[in-house]
């Protein structure tokens, strides 16, 4: 008989600990979902809505920061909330979908599909107008888009020569064009000066001059962090004066490691971020237009996003003369 009491209570005690883990559990599982909203909202709260811009000949009112198809779905909403409308790399989404604010309010967002060359990479690879054409056709079939707002020359020329003489992707966009399937023309460039699997290499800077006075491309994405390139603010000028489109990419350079450096990070002012400084100069003080800042959480896109617009304090100059060191 005591032996039977016994195990009466401990079936009493399993059935109240198991349903007070089963209450836990579903409250975890209902909390869960209002932190993550919680989270995004104080994002969005910190960091408003951002600044826009005129980019290139077209006029386009752009946001000072541009989104692209790696960010994170958080982070992305956030984005979509404070005002990006531009979408670098739009055709990535062929896999993940295309997010459905996006879509179904198509007409306010600028969508850029990238095409690289084929037969290789961007270093052996060939420009070939009837596989540009095919490829972005097939990314508007996979992606629902209808249309690309940009077509992007993936990684760009090698050389000026190459500008002049190969023109099946200015062909290629032409014809898309016509289909009403693409509008604006642009390019990601980069510098091939002294690579050795580049034969006739030319520096980013001296193929954008050449761009540029083409008069054929709207807008241009470069590798810019810091002000450090006296070629390319020469070029940032000549873009300014002519109307053409500057985009910075590849800005956070170096950032990671300084905020990984102790030594570094106590001679840097208190209160702020190498990422929360470096947006406050590209949108303030650099010559250029618009700028790719990639972030990994909604935490990054707080800290650093929230810097868009903002003036320079004078504790900030000081720290991007640090980062130029």
């Amino acid at each position: 008989m005591e032996n039977k009491g016994r195990v009466i209570i401990r079936r009493r005690e399993f059935l109240r600990h198991s349903t007070a883990l089963l209450l836990a559990g579903i409250a975890g599982k209902l909390t869960r979902p209002a932190l993550a909203q919680d989270s995004l909202e104080n994002a969005v709260s910190k960091v408003g809505v951002l600044p826009r811009r005129k980019l290139g000949y077209s006029g386009r009112e752009v946001s000072v920061l541009i989104g692209s198809d790696s960010m994170p779905p958080a982070v992305l909403d956030a984005a979509i909330r404070c005002g990006i409308n531009f979408w670098h790399k739009a055709n990535g989404w062929a896999k993940s979908g295309v997010p459905a604010a996006i879509l179904k309010n198509r007409e306010a967002h600028y969508c850029q599909i990238s095409v690289d060359r084929v037969g290789g990479n961007h270093e052996t690879g060939r420009i070939d107008e009837e596989a540009h054409y095919a490829f972005v056709k097939q990314a508007l079939e996979e992606t629902k888009l209808r249309y690309f707002d940009d077509m992007q020359f993936h990684f760009g020329y090698h050389n000026t020569a190459e500008l002049k003489k190969e023109r099946g992707f200015i062909r290629a966009f032409e014809r898309l064009k016509n289909e009403g399937l693409v509008k604006h023309l642009c390019l990601s460039q980069h510098g091939y000066a002294g690579n050795p699997r580049v034969p006739g290499g030319e520096s980013a800077a001296e193929i954008l001059y050449a761009v540029v006075e083409d008069g054929l491309y709207e807008h241009a994405q470069f590798m810019y962090s810091y002000g450090d390139d006296p070629d390319i603010n020469s070029f940032l000028e000549l873009a300014r004066k002519k109307g053409f489109g500057t985009v910075a990419m590849k800005t956070a350079r170096g950032v990671g490691r300084m905020k990984e450096d102790p030594q570094f990070m106590n001679r840097f002012p208190a209160g702020t971020s190498p990422h929360h400084i470096l947006v406050r100069w590209l949108t303030t003080e650099a010559k250029i237009d618009l700028a790719v800042v990639r972030v990994r959480n909604l935490d990054e896109f707080t800290e650093t996003y929230s810097g868009a617009g903002r003036s320079l304090r004078a504790a900030d100059y000081r720290a991007i003369d640090l980062m130029r060191e």
